[in-house]
């Protein structure tokens, strides 16, 4: 250069060569995996929140819907074991209900209270209290299988035995009653358990008992209950 033999513009140093090739985009797969890892954080709580939706959704599409809803309550300590026989239970009405809602299964549903805690347990005895409390003013289980307790100590403590449960002395014998609200599972021959009673709700007073939802769920209580008495299985086992 020194000499004039070549100009400076036509010297191209080793070390400029990689930055003066023209960049390429990526392609295929290296294209698709270039776009996550830019836009991971974007990405991955999507993909999470997805997954979420459609396991709920699933969820909801899948489980089994209630033909009738039951509770089971206890007030004795003693008679605290029937609330680990729900699963008997649960198949035994499911034998003597009709599949009201025509979907071709047949299901109960159980919801449990343990009013025996007592003070011991006052934590979870005021949460099995509260459990009654909503029972009391809705009417989404209109069956009750119960302990007799359950009938002459905790519901007059509420002060809604002559208004809670259906009086059912007009429907079946004296003897099968015990104290005309619940009929006694040890006078039946349909498995249940022998310490109990069955309860159904009664009309409830005011605007709520003119509602149709409330009407329907008492005219299955009533039906189960009947077919249960008259030994009427609908679903064998």
């Amino acid at each position: 250069m020194k000499q004039g033999i070549i100009e400076e513009s036509e010297i191209i140093p080793e070390s400029t060569g990689e930055s003066a090739r023209q960049y390429e985009k990526p392609r295929g797969w290296k294209k698709v995996t270039n776009f996550f890892y830019l836009n991971k954080w974007i990405i991955i709580p999507a993909l999470i929140a997805a997954a979420l939706l459609s396991y709920l959704t699933v969820q909801f599409f899948t489980r089994e819907q209630a033909d009738i809803s039951i509770i089971v309550a206890v007030s004795e300590k003693e008679n605290s074991s029937l609330l680990l026989k729900t699963q008997l239970i649960e198949e035994t009405i499911e034998m003597y209900c009709p599949d009201f809602d025509g979907n071709g299964k047949v299901h109960a549903s159980i919801i449990t209270i343990n009013m025996a805690l007592g003070t011991d347990y006052a934590q979870y005895s005021d949460v099995e209290n509260q459990k009654l409390t909503q029972e009391l003013v809705r009417f989404d289980n209109p069956i009750a299988i119960c302990d007799t307790g359950f009938i002459t100590n905790d519901i007059p403590n509420f002060g809604h035995l002559d208004v809670l449960y259906t009086d059912l002395s007009d429907s079946y014998p004296e003897d099968l009653l015990y104290r005309n609200k619940g009929v006694l599972c040890s006078k039946l021959d349909a498995g249940l358990p022998q310490d109990a009673l069955i309860c159904v709700r009664a009309v409830p007073a005011g605007e709520k008992g003119q509602k149709k939802e409330v009407a329907e769920l008492r005219e299955r209580a009533l039906i189960v209950l009947k077919n249960i008495v008259e030994g009427n299985v609908i679903n064998p086992k």
